[in-house]
């Protein structure tokens, strides 16, 4: 930042007593102006992004709507009349995870891919100052998405159980938007591939389905290779967060990863379009 740099070239001065003080409250002044504007800057992108996750009702039924009716679809499919009697998280989990995960492949790294290929990333994001304005308005704008969904599902779906609790409910939001940071660390690194917006698309429904036809595997026909490779697969992690709460050292690493992914997405962040000779 210039303010930085500006500060620590009159630091020396202002021991000496050569810089006034008054100098020095105007850097700092402007220092904390900056930083106002841009959070404004931040929130107000943010809130454009979230209207056109609003304007997108096949999305919203994909990612919320699909799985309420396919919960309810698998438990009378069943003809087990236990099935509401066990425990609320046991039976939703797995839906938690397939939520966070479609936020994350199919909003946070879909998109950026999406106006990457539509030219809207090389005609307004090309400075360092954008790129970390954009991407931090586009996470504030899905975690706000997520959290939301989260909310909505547990409303249509916890109460058919005997023991709702409403007081449980931060406990699961934390949990949730925990998977949701989860899956955001391979979207946010697959955001930075050279991909055009079909390949994307259906890159990423490999990748989820890969994780649930895994996932299902393990869960109803055990196998050491299966569950070998589950250890490592996303999904089965996000579920077992959803059941059992996550410690203190995972949360950590958890936030480190997300944060490297961040690091690693804004470095390499690709400005122009697979289709452009640039």
């Amino acid at each position: 930042m210039d303010w930085i740099s500006n500060l620590n070239a009159f630091t020396p001065q202002i021991q000496n007593g050569a810089v006034p003080m008054t100098h020095m409250k105007s850097i700092t002044k402007r220092a904390t102006h900056r930083k106002a504007l841009f959070t404004r800057q931040v929130l107000t992108l943010a809130m454009i992004f979230l209207k056109e996750q609003l304007k997108e009702p096949i999305s919203f039924f994909w990612t919320l709507i699909s799985p309420c009716a396919l919960f309810y679809f698998l438990a009378y499919a069943r003809y087990d009349a236990s099935y509401f009697t066990q425990t609320y998280m046991d039976a939703a989990s797995w839906f938690y995870a397939y939520t966070s995960a479609s936020i994350a492949l199919f909003g946070v790294a879909l998109y950026f891919v999406g106006r990457r290929e539509a030219g809207f990333v090389r005609s307004f994001i090309y400075t360092t100052r954008a790129i970390y304005l954009y991407i931090t308005a586009h996470l504030i704008c899905h975690s706000i998405v997520s959290l939301a969904y989260c909310i909505i599902f547990y409303l249509a779906t916890r109460f058919a159980f005997q023991d709702a609790n409403p007081a449980e409910l931060p406990t699961l939001i934390l949990r949730f938007y925990l998977c949701f940071l989860l899956f955001c660390i391979p979207a946010l690194l697959l955001a930075t591939c050279p991909l055009s917006f079909r390949n994307a698309n259906t890159l990423f429904s490999m990748i989820l389905f890969s994780m649930l036809l895994l996932s299902a595997i393990g869960a109803y026909q055990p196998h050491w290779i299966v569950e070998t490779i589950n250890t490592l697969n996303p999904f089965v992690i996000a579920s077992r967060i959803m059941r059992e709460g996550v410690i203190m050292i995972e949360a950590f690493c958890l936030l480190i990863g997300f944060t490297l992914a961040i690091y690693c997405n804004v470095k390499y962040f690709r400005i122009n379009p697979v289709w452009s000779r640039y």
